[in-house]
Order: C-alpha cells, then sequence, then structure tokens
C-alpha cells in the first residue's frame, strides 16, 4: 500500500483525472489488496492461500499476483497482495476470471480473513527509476507513503521529474517506484516503493542522494526541489514490507 487502501493497490480518486486521451499512453495499473487476518489465523490464512493459488495455476492464470508482509508500521503482520502492469480494459476481460476467483478465494481464504481492502494505484512512469525485475521482486521494498496538497500535485511532480533526471544521469543505485492512488481511499496519495536486497542496503550508498542533486544541480537547486516536495506535502508515513515468493503466485515458476 493512508496504507490501508493498499501494500501496490496505491481517493476517490487522487484528484487526478484517470481517463486516457487517444494521444496518451494506457495507463498501467495495479490492482492492491490490503488483507489482515483474523487474530491467531495467520498461519492457517498463509496455507488457504497457498491452497488459492493452486486453483490459479489450475486456470492457466497468465497474471502474476505478489504477496509481502509488512514488518513495520501500524499495520505490521498484514499482508499485501497486488498484480501490476495492466489496463483499464485488461479488467473488463478478466470479468468472468474474476468472479470465479472470487468465489473460491471466499471459500478457501474467507474464513480465516479480518478484513481485505482493495485498490488501485496507476503507475507513474515519468517519475519512477525500475529495477530489474528478473526473478521477481527484490526481498524488501520501502513504502513512503506522501499525502498531497491538491493545489500542488503539479509543483510536486514538476520536482519529482527533474530528481528523477538528476538521479538518472549520476546512475544513482537506489530504484524506486512511484504510484498514485486511482481509487481506494484518502488523498491526494502517492507512493513511492524502494527496493531493498538486504537490511545493509537501507543504510544507502556512499554517496546519498542529496549528495548527488548537489552535485548535479547545485546546492541552492537541490534545496529548492526538496523545500517544494516537503512544502507540498501534508504528511508522511513509511513501512517496510518483506516480499513472500512462498505466498505470491508466479506463472511458470
Amino acid at each position: 500500500m493512508r496504507k490501508r487502501v493498499i501494500s501496490v493497490a496505491v481517493v476517490a480518486l487522487a484528484c487526478i483525472g484517470v481517463s486516457v486521451r487517444a494521444e496518451e499512453k494506457p495507463d498501467r495499473l495495479a490492482w492492491i489488496e490490503h488483507v489482515k487476518a483474523k487474530p491467531g489465523m495467520e498461519a492457517q490464512l498463509e496455507e488457504a492461500g497457498k491452497k488459492h493459488f493452486t486453483w490459479h495455476k489450475r486456470q492457466g492464470d497468465t497474471w502474476s499476483i505478489y504477496l509481502w508482509q509488512v514488518i513495520t508500521g501500524d499495520d505490521a503482520g498484514d499482508y499485501i497482495l497486488g498484480t501490476f502492469g495492466h489496463t483499464w480494459k485488461d479488467y473488463d476481460a478478466r470479468e468472468t476470471f474474476n468472479a470465479a476467483d472470487e468465489k473460491d478465494a471466499m471459500a478457501s481464504v474467507g474464513p480465516f480473513v479480518q478484513s481485505d481492502t482493495p485498490s488501485i494505484w496507476r503507475y507513474l512512469e515519468d517519475v519512477s527509476r525500475p529495477g530489474d525485475m528478473v526473478g521477481g521482486p527484490a526481498k524488501f521494498s520501502q513504502l513512503t507513503h506522501y499525502f498531497v496538497k491538491p493545489s500542488k500535485i503539479s509543483a510536486f511532480m514538476d520536482a519529482l521529474k527533474v530528481i528523477k533526471s538528476a538521479l538518472d544521469e549520476a546512475k544513482f543505485p537506489v530504484h524506486s517506484n512511484w504510484y498514485a492512488l486511482a481509487s481506494g481511499g484518502k488523498g491526494p496519495h502517492y507512493v513511492v516503493a524502494t527496493e531493498r536486497n538486504s537490511w545493509a542496503e537501507f543504510a544507502g550508498p556512499d554517496k546519498s542522494m542529496i549528495t548527488v542533486l548537489e552535485e548535479k544541480l547545485g546546492a541552492r537547486k537541490a534545496t529548492e526541489l526538496i523545500d517544494e516536495i516537503r512544502e507540498a506535502t501534508t504528511s508522511v508515513y513509511s513501512e517496510i514490507l518483506t516480499f513472500r515468493p512462498d505466498l505470491s503466485y508466479m506463472p511458470g515458476k
């Protein structure tokens, strides 16, 4: 996935139009579900989830469904599952499958679920710096949630674009993906998911992002960009998720 809407699907529409004009590329969407197990039933839920994904395999489902577990913050212990890279039209084509999917999920997983909150997020390609997903997601995902003032959305996005360009030019080794909430919670709500393959990587590279920005843009411009993001934001929330490949569905694996 505030994160309750997710941790991926990431508002009555974060004050951002999601209709696609003819000249634009279709939105790349993430459908995310935030699942909380009934107290003391985490083990049963996990086993039921594995059983449910064997149903997906029997149906020949081609969509990957990744699952993470929250390990820090208010929702520690909860599960975040998501499927990524689809369009609005893709959801239309999946309606029949989804009906059967929900029926099986309710029978197998449903008895152990306290709550299941779905949301849809729009991938922000213009400001993201994706890493290599070969083999699946990284071991950890550090999520930082930004709640942005509606009047400051443009300034917020413009600052992120300048930062991305500078980091790309410097080949900054830390990779992140940005999402904007399209439906399923309060907003405007943005999330940046940063990949971490070990706890040691949370310390960051030898040269910090701020240092890189100062070198590429100058200290004054770097400070202005960070200030623009701070001034555009009403609150920030962070959490760490750990990827659970044993509870994920990846066709062909």
